[in-house]
């Protein structure tokens, strides 16, 4: 993941003020004492604001939305309960087939298989200090839109199924 954008700033400063000194002697100290402090100064007004942090929690709350309705397929094609297990070979067979003839169930395949890695890529917005609000309100957006998207592609690929049945 690297190293942390502050720590970063701080060993460059440490580091240039090191050679300031060894270059320039007392002025090199002055310089190098001033480039620290200035640093340590500047990251520390970096902190995120509290909109940032509650979009943050947002985005967090609205990945935990879309994980849940990919958890629906999960349930549905690995459970051991009697309820999934008879859905899954008498009722609904055909949404476990990535590759469907029906355009719903396959849909729902795709932006299943796109909201997985979308999920994947967050985590590392989400760690990236750097955000503004604009782009943790745009990255939230669309973490939303995709949740109701994939909502609906499942309920669209479930009727599909059903309509196909076992027999297909």
């Amino acid at each position: 993941m690297g190293i942390p954008t502050g720590i970063a700033l701080m060993i460059g400063a440490t580091l240039a003020a090191v050679l300031m000194l060894l270059a320039f002697k007392t002025l090199g100290l002055v310089l190098g004492i001033s480039l620290v402090l200035g640093t340590a100064f500047y990251i520390s007004g970096r902190r995120p604001s509290d909109r940032q942090e509650k979009l943050r929690s947002s985005l967090r709350h609205a990945a935990g939305d879309l994980s849940d309705v990919l958890g629906l397929y999960e349930q549905f094609a690995y459970s051991e309960d009697a309820e999934h297990l008879a859905d899954r070979t008498l009722h609904r067979p055909e949404l476990l087939n990535p590759d469907s003839e029906s355009p719903d169930v396959s849909a729902y395949h795709h932006m299943r298989a796109t909201a997985e890695r979308f999920l994947r890529r967050l985590d590392t917005h989400l760690a990236d200090e750097t955000l503004s609000e604009t782009e943790l309100e745009n990255l939230l957006a669309i973490t939303d839109q995709r949740s109701q998207q994939l909502q609906e592609a499942w309920w669209r690929a479930r009727v599909a199924a059903k309509e196909i049945g076992p027999g297909h």
